[in-house]
């Protein structure tokens, strides 16, 4: 399971992490990357390592520096959640992922999971996801720039993530039109995993993803956008074995009345009750 992944797409950086139900404010400061965490690694995967729970520590200290066993975790949560901000000084890091209350080597050289980013630099927000493969049969930490800046005047940003063990799927709209079509696993190709977020309207809209010949259908319900908020959505566990899951990470960017509106416009928001709001 271990898997060492250093830096795939360009600039990395994150800020804090949020549950269903809620938004978080920009966490990076002019001097300081924020950093946010998404574990979306089920149990079926750690009763292969023999861990009892999906529980981890996470670590992370400067690239080369080493010395985890005198360190505490800087993050413990278990799948589904998400975690941060981490606010750190600008640079590169060694991360690495243990079951919760292993006593780690010094150089973290028996985590099952570790990530070596590029430089940080400071005011940028990125997320790392520790993931399954496509197969389901194996796990990687995989880190995604995140965009914080503000949205245009009564707009929300959406953008999802494909890091599930699932086939290529399209993220669409409830009555089926695409929005996000041909995603692929991150582990087998990052950069087709995600695409631009968009800006729509805020309003509450009925979301599914599909495989492309409709073969899966999964209902991922009502989701409430709230101007001013960036949502990014994070498919996580496996078809599999009945993990499988969204898990939205809201942060809050403020609206910037200069922005320009997008030109196309976006779907009309369903009247639902939402499945989480911002």
């Amino acid at each position: 399971m271990k898997r060492a992944l250093v830096a795939v797409v360009a600039v990395l950086a994150l800020g804090v992490s949020l549950l269903a139900g809620g938004s978080t404010p920009i966490g990076a400061q002019d001097s300081t990357v924020a950093v946010y965490a998404v574990h979306g690694i089920p149990q079926s995967l750690f009763d292969v390592l023999g861990a009892p729970t999906t529980e981890v520590d996470v670590y992370a200290v400067p690239a080369g520096a080493g010395g985890l066993d005198a360190a505490a975790p800087a993050i413990t949560f278990e799948f589904g959640d998400t975690a941060g901000p981490l606010d750190v000084p600008a640079g590169a890091y060694d991360v690495f992922v243990y079951p919760a209350g292993a006593t780690p080597a010094a150089d973290g050289s028996d985590a099952v999971l570790d990530l070596t980013t590029p430089a940080l630099p400071a005011g940028a927000t990125a997320v790392i996801v520790a993931q399954l493969n496509e197969a389901g049969d194996g796990g990687a930490l995989t880190p995604f720039v995140l965009d914080a800046s503000p949205t245009g005047a009564g707009q929300a940003r959406v953008q999802p993530f494909h890091t599930a063990a699932a086939p290529e799927v399209d993220v669409e709209l409830a009555d089926g039109t695409p929005l996000f079509p041909g995603l692929i696993n991150a582990v087998t190709n990052a950069a087709a995993a995600t695409q631009d977020p968009a800006e729509v309207p805020a309003g509450t809209y009925g979301l599914q993803v599909a495989t492309p010949d409709d073969s899966l259908v999964v209902p991922l319900g009502d989701f409430g956008l709230t101007a001013g908020t960036a949502y990014f959505v994070f498919a996580v566990g496996g078809v599999g074995d009945d993990s499988f899951r969204v898990v939205p990470l809201a942060i809050t960017v403020g609206e910037d009345a200069a922005a320009p509106v997008p030109e196309a416009p976006a779907p009309a928001p369903v009247e639902a009750a939402p499945h989480f709001t911002g």
